[in-house]
């Protein structure tokens, strides 16, 4: 049995609510210039990359443990929840599954390939950052054939294993307890929208605010064309009514101008009827998620504490060639501090 290539960022069971066409969506697309592509396609044929969740260097029976022992069962338990918010009733949650709509969310923060690439560099810069005590248990201990660094020698006799501990790792933050905790004990509601407004769907259709557990914060989703899935906190009825009283117009058009502007990849529709409005603003923004601002600052701490290094080595160059020596029994400078723990679920609010 051939294992599964085709991963999709965006879940065929969302997507297929847009696909009224005889089973099939309009899909938008840029891939050259401004000049927007349409096309009518199935479900499977939209929102997947082939190999995306793939971890390198490993034999394909495990390289494809994310796609096919995880996330293809979030997906599955995501879509039964899902069709408990279609319905027009009631609902009356499980914890179970109240608990597989969450995963699904935060699956979200995740798996989109813009969302995993800003993952693995961050993931890349902790497990490649050496503290001083490393370094310092690595100089003793190696051999003296052995490379200069830890990472030059894991390196050699573990190729790709950063990437492997990330994607490892994925599961795990996806599944958080702490973090999946917190979206279980929002408020949930879904708005329906009157015939003639519908929301569009895209690469980016999960947008919150950050963050997310402070006054004013929530997330919404898109769950079909006329629905809209809205999360707020305890006790904040004022950004919940502030969400629900907006003219059906205003609502549908903020939120539409939010998932077109932010994706990257494609927008999707019942129909072409907003195919201008998807013209003005595919891709005008970028979608700054949780895990690209926590990238960015692990790069930026990580420059900061390359330059200082690099500060410091200058120095001691040029006092040892200046003839200056440390005074005995002061304690050397050291740059950095011990290796923080990562991602943790503080990162993620």
């Amino acid at each position: 049995m051939s294992e599964p290539t085709k991963h999709h960022y965006i879940p065929k069971f969302l997507l297929a609510e847009w696909a009224v066409n005889k089973g099939k969506l309009w899909r938008f697309t840029r891939p050259y210039g401004k000049k927007i592509d349409q096309k009518l396609v199935a479900p499977a044929a939209i929102g997947y990359e082939d190999r995306l969740y793939t971890t390198s260097g490993l034999p394909d029976r495990y390289a494809q443990q994310f796609e096919k022992a995880f996330l293809s069962k979030v997906d599955h338990r995501g879509s039964q929840a899902h069709r408990l918010l279609m319905r027009d009733s009631p609902i009356v949650w499980t914890t179970p599954l109240r608990s597989d709509w969450t995963r699904f969310i935060n699956s979200l923060l995740f798996r989109t390939p813009e969302n995993l690439a800003a993952f693995k560099e961050a993931a890349g810069i902790r497990l490649a950052s050496e503290t001083p005590g490393q370094a310092a248990a690595y100089l003793t201990n190696k051999h003296d054939n052995w490379p200069g660094t830890l990472n030059e020698t894991m390196d050699i006799i573990a190729p790709g294993w950063i990437e492997q501990a990330a994607m490892e790792m994925l599961p795990s933050l996806i599944d958080n307890g702490e973090w999946g905790e917190r979206i279980n004990e929002m408020v949930w509601n879904v708005g329906e929208m009157a015939p003639g407004h519908e929301f569009l769907i895209s690469d980016a259709p999960l947008q919150h605010t950050t963050p997310i557990h402070a006054k004013g914060g929530h997330l919404m989703i898109p769950i079909s064309p006329t629905r809209l899935f809205v999360a707020t906190n305890e006790g904040d009825d004022d950004t919940l009514k502030m969400c629900m009283s907006l003219d059906p117009n205003n609502l549908v058009e903020q939120v539409n101008r939010a998932i077109v502007s932010r994706a990257s990849i494609f927008v999707g529709a019942t129909s072409l009827a907003q195919l201008n409005f998807v013209a003005e603003y595919f891709a005008t923004e970028e979608h700054s998620t949780v895990i690209k601002r926590i990238s960015r600052r692990y790069s930026e701490d990580t420059k900061g504490r390359s330059e200082a290094s690099r500060t410091l080595r200058l120095g001691r160059e040029r006092r040892r060639k200046a003839g200056v020596r440390p005074a005995d029994g002061l304690p050397q400078l050291q740059v950095g501090g011990p290796r923080a723990e990562l991602f943790g679920v503080g990162e993620h609010r």
